[in-house]
């Protein structure tokens, strides 16, 4: 289940559709990743947290430049 707090900073039902979307898809692997490298799940979590607040935060911007071809 995708924490309220990303949903929260979104401001359309369709960013946060997209943004789910992208949670489910890609926070198992960014956790892995981080893990991978700090070796400690609590930190790895915290870069995983830090990560996709960053990106709701900055959700507009990031879906406007995925669009361009």
């Amino acid at each position: 289940m995708i924490p309220m707090i990303y949903l929260s900073v979104l401001k359309s039902e369709e960013d946060k559709v997209k943004f789910e979307e992208i949670y489910n898809e890609y926070r198992q692997a960014l956790f892995l990743s981080a893990y991978s490298i700090l070796h400690d799940p609590e930190d790895a979590e915290d870069v995983v947290e830090d990560t996709f607040l960053t990106v709701a935060d900055n959700f507009t911007e990031i879906s406007k430049k995925a669009v361009r071809k």
